[in-house]
């Protein structure tokens, strides 16, 4: 049928071309009642093609990505401490950690394990590792 299956966990995603929505739902409740699984029909959602497809919390339409309000949250951040300076945004956001920049690391190296090729995000990760060997 040319359909396209991944996991992730417990969240299971088909793509493909021509899907038949009722006959697919039917053959993924008989094999994983072999299993002894249940399917969670609440959790079955379509996605059309031209719409943001996030599974699991990752856009997975042509590429893989962080959702755009994570970028933005990273973006917003950089934008601040590069700004007014990492002390004075800590201060501003009222952050007291002394690991919040590899907080904000994480996240970046997160969203370059989904997509290596993201410019902004490689320079972010520079930024963030400066700040870090410079603190």
């Amino acid at each position: 049928m040319r359909i396209k299956y991944t996991r992730h966990a417990d969240d299971l995603a088909f793509s493909g071309e021509k899907i038949d929505k009722e006959n697919l739902i039917v053959f993924i409740k008989d094999k994983i009642t072999l299993l002894n699984l249940t399917l969670n029909k609440d959790k079955i959602n379509y996605m059309k093609q031209n719409t943001q497809q996030i599974i699991s919390g990752v856009i997975v339409n042509k590429k893989m990505q962080l959702p755009k309000d994570k970028r933005n949250e990273i973006r917003k951040n950089m934008y601040y401490i590069n700004k007014y300076g990492f002390q004075s945004h800590l201060e501003k956001i009222n952050k007291k950690r002394d690991n919040y920049i590899l907080h904000i690391l994480g996240l970046v190296q997160y969203g370059l394990n989904l997509n290596p090729n993201d410019n902004e995000l490689k320079k972010y990760k520079d930024e963030l590792r400066t700040l870090y060997i410079n603190k």
